[in-house]
């Protein structure tokens, strides 16, 4: 156990039960509690006075608030921002809608001014359109080398992302993406390629990546493994199913597992030597999310629906099987179910395994709350998106700003312990701490598992539940998410309530979009593990 762990544990016993934010005992009145009004008013004139605060903290917060609304001044901004240079400034930047015009001053200062290259191109990356791809794409070989080559690559890949890339361009990534020993940079290069769902690269590209791939396979590092995994099978390079097969072993990560599990699918004869064995391996590691995605893809994949019955085959020789893959066996079996599950989130497997309309009908009359609640849920479109109100924006009490709060997850594959940001992130940090002590999330469970990316829960479906009767502000800061990054869903700017998310991986995507309010410090094993029906049993706020 770590010394993170054990000050964590202490701070529970110490603490608990201590859970509501004291108005400050000085009496005085901080001043961020003029940035909180602003940003709830969306006022965006304060907020730019406040840029001039003395004190930093003040400042940063209002640079965090303007990133967060819509700004009609946005060449004052600009001007401001550039002037100030600090990191929290330039990402208000990111953030904000440009127009072609605009565009063209931003890309006219980037070009004329070396000092402002570093910090103009995340905006670039972000905001840009097609003359910006072709632009920065004429600086690319000038980069190489420099601290910003990450940011560099990754806004030309985000550009690519929109504006799919010339066979000329995607050589020079396939060039470029190794020449740094930067385990960041290149996650930069290949990110386009990762994200996209077709493959940019010919058949004498993919054989480079793969030798590259092979020779540096066991010291690489585990995302850019990972990646290449993706790129070589969507480019369904024939050795890649022969060189995994011998390498699964405990020792390989569940991310890593269930990107080899996807990269089988993308070929039009999964191969089922390497599946079996990922199965089998998941199935002993009680990695119940891996199993499902195996048996799911297969069943509903017609490439591999030969693949099916052998994977079911192979559940039936494990003497324990969790009772979300007995549903999923079922289904493939065409077998139906006689008892409905106690957890409310295999009920969608209920139904469809019943298929007789009647036999649905008959069940939800003998069983309504359970079956009701899953069908409300199911309306619901497969996005990071809650429950909208009209309710006003929350504005956080001024201590809130001075804690970072541990909030403590006790669910059925394990304990996760998450730090959030009071000081960047108050109005969530505020938000998810008073509903998570009056015993909100307990009895929910996570309703959104999208394996190597996003696990999200909060959903609160059960009669007596709705959702927080409060809407939080957008707290997008200039942090990446990844790894171990918390969110909060959204349907758009200000709409955020009581759903949040884990992330699996690094997806600078998310970034300025959604609420990064904190990370895991403990159990992002159990992260890994959590399936769509993973039990929240407790959820417990810990004040340091």
């Amino acid at each position: 156990m770590n010394t993170k762990s054990l000050a964590i544990i202490a701070a529970v016993v110490l603490f608990s039960g201590c859970t509501t934010f004291n108005a400050s005992s000085s009496g005085a009145v901080d001043p961020r509690i003029e940035v909180f009004r602003a940003r709830s008013q969306k006022a965006e004139t304060k907020l730019m006075s406040l840029t001039q605060h003395p004190d930093l903290k003040v400042r940063d917060s209002a640079w965090r608030a303007l990133a967060n609304i819509p700004i009609s001044a946005k060449d004052s901004l600009l001007e401001m921002a550039l002037k100030d240079g600090s990191s929290v400034a330039l990402f208000s930047l990111s953030t904000q809608q440009w127009t072609a015009e605009q565009l063209r001053g931003i890309e006219a200062i980037w070009v004329a001014d070396k000092e402002l290259r570093a910090p103009l191109i995340r905006i670039l990356g972000i905001a840009g359109d097609l003359t910006t791809r072709n632009l920065i794409y004429r600086y690319l070989g000038s980069v190489i080398g420099e601290p910003w080559e990450a940011e560099f690559a990754l806004a030309l890949n985000r550009r690519f992302l929109v504006d799919a890339p010339t066979p000329d361009m995607v050589a020079s990534i396939v060039e470029y993406a190794f020449l740094s020993s930067d385990p960041l940079v290149q996650r930069a290069w290949l990110y386009g390629m990762f994200r996209s769902q077709q493959t940019w690269i010919n058949a004498s590209q993919a054989q480079l990546f793969y030798s590259l791939w092979t020779e540096n396979h066991g010291s690489m590092d585990p995302f850019i493994r990972q990646m290449l995994t993706n790129i070589l099978a969507k480019s369904r390079h024939p050795e890649l199913p022969k060189f995994m097969a011998d390498r699964i072993q405990p020792r390989m990560s569940h991310v890593e597992q269930t990107e080899l599990a996807r990269a089988m699918f993308r070929y039009d004869s999964p191969d089922s030597t390497v599946l079996v064995r990922l199965l089998d391996q998941a199935l002993s590691d009680g990695n119940t999310s891996l199993a499902l995605d195996i048996l799911n893809t297969a069943h509903t994949q017609p490439a591999a629906a030969a693949l099916s019955i052998v994977l079911a085959d192979r559940v039936a020789q494990h003497v324990r099987v969790p009772e979300p893959i007995e549903y999923a066996v079922m289904r493939i079996r065409g077998v139906k179910p006689t008892v409905i599950p106690e957890n409310p989130a295999l009920t969608g497997e209920y139904l469809a395994l019943l298929g007789d309309p009647d036999e649905a009908i008959e069940a939800m009359k003998a069983h309504p709350d359970p079956i009701r609640a899953y069908l409300a849920q199911l309306r619901r479109p497969e996005t990071m998106v809650p429950e909208v109100t009209d309710s006003a924006l929350i504005i956080p009490p001024v201590d809130i700003v001075n804690r970072s709060p541990i909030w403590i997850l006790e669910t059925s594959e394990g304990r996760i312990v998450i730090e959030l940001d009071g000081l960047r992130t108050p109005a969530s940090t505020y938000a998810i701490s008073k509903i998570a002590s009056e015993g909100y999330y307990t009895g929910t469970f996570f309703h959104r598992v999208i394996q190597n990316f996003v696990i999200q829960a909060g959903l609160s479906f059960s009669g007596d539940r709705r959702e927080p009767d409060f809407t939080v502000p957008t707290e997008a800061i200039e942090d990446h998410f990844e790894r171990g990054s918390v969110g909060v869903a959204s349907a758009g700017r200000d709409t955020e309530g009581g759903q949040f998310f884990i992330m699996h991986q690094w997806m600078p995507h998310l970034n300025g979009r959604y609420s990064n309010i904190g990370r895991v410090v403990e159990g992002m094993d159990v992260v890994d593990r959590v399936w769509q029906g993973t039990l929240i049993f407790s959820s417990q706020i810990v004040l340091p």
